[in-house]
Parts: C-alpha cells; structure tokens; sequence
C-alpha cells in the first residue's frame, strides 16, 4: 500500500512539473529557443543548419531580427554565433531559403527589404554577400535582385534542384517558369507570374 502511494506521488509530481514547464512555454517544446518563422532546415556535412526569419520583436512586418544561422549536431541543441550576412544586418530580412552547393560554394535566396536577392558564401555559416553587384542596400531594391527586370518583386524563393539537373525556384505564386541548362551560375532567374526559374545564377 506504502509503495502504491508513493508511486501515486511521483507520478502526480511529474504530470504537475510537465504542466508547468507547458505554462511556461506558450508554445510548447520548441525546437529552436527564438521567435523564428520560414524555417529552412538541412543537413550539410553532419551538421543540421536552420535559416529562418527572426521575429519582428513584436513589431510585425514592419521591421526583423538580424540575419542568424541556428545550427545543431544532435537536432536537439541549437546555437548560433553572430550575424552570418553581415550588410544584411540592419534590413528587413526574410525567408532566406535553405542553402543550395554549387560550383563550390553555398547559395541562399533571403527576401530583403520586400525583394528576393541571391547571396554566396565560402561555408554554410557565411559570412554570406551579394551574388552579383556591389555588396550594399538601398530601397525600394538594387540592381543585385534575384530577378532581373522592370520590376523585381517576389518574396520566399525557395530553390528545388531536381536529380537530372533540373532547377527551380519557387516564389510567392503558383505559377511555374523552369530551366533545364546545366553549366551555369547560381545568380538570376527568368519570371512568368511569380514562380521563378534559374538562369545565371543557379
């Protein structure tokens, strides 16, 4: 009887510390301990890296965190050092899509200030930079968008790279352009509606 009670109380301890620890995370077991959203989660070499939007602090779609990289060895700790495409710091920066190996180095796609850009980096953790151009921003966009044309606009692009070489970014839209050349860069995309196709920079 002793032992039926005493195994009663651990288990109504142990229910009442899983409530608490609930109470104190609104939003349960999160994996990453931020305010993230548009996570682009990937392993690269035995690391899991997560490339996410930072949360406005509260502020909504009127401002961001800066650009950070959470990365993790068992998919249960999570760490990031600094701001890992540092002109990028003090921008409204989004969605920066998982990161794609090309010709040697790492792509990533983020929506920047309203407009898709194509940014490279030596190692997966960055330091990132503009893809094309000068390495700088102003508003509304600069010559270094993903799309080149008249009007730029595009947000989320995501890249898919198919088995036969077949290359895809994906933007805002349902709307499909694709492109099939092989041999190129990671750095522009053809456009019709808002899905998006590479074409020099992929």
């Amino acid at each position: 009887m002793q032992k039926q009670i005493f195994f009663s109380f651990v288990l109504v301890m142990m229910l009442l510390g899983k409530v608490k620890a609930q109470h104190n995370n609104p939003f349960g077991n999160a994996l990453i301990p931020d305010m993230i959203a548009d996570a682009s989660i990937q392993e690269i070499n035995g690391v899991f890296y997560c490339y996410a939007t930072t949360d406005g602090y509260g502020q909504g779609l009127k401002t961001s965190g800066p650009p950070v990289v959470w990365k993790s060895k068992d998919f249960v700790h999570w760490s990031f050092e600094g701001t890992y495409f540092p002109s990028a710091a003090k921008e409204k920066y989004w969605a920066p899509s998982k990161a794609i190996f090309a010709n040697g180095k790492y792509y990533i796609y983020p929506t920047i200030n309203g407009y898709m850009y194509p940014a490279v980096a030596d190692k997966p953790e960055g330091p990132f930079k503009l893809a094309r151009g000068k390495d700088e921003f102003y508003k509304p966009f600069t010559p270094s968008t993903l799309l080149q044309s008249k009007n730029p606009g595009g947000i989320d692009a995501e890249i898919f790279v198919d088995d036969d070489g077949h290359k895809i970014s994906m933007g805002h839209a349902r709307k499909a352009c694709s492109q099939t050349q092989r041999g190129y860069d990671y750095g522009g995309f053809c456009s019709t509606g808002n899905f998006y196709s590479s074409q020099g920079v992929l």
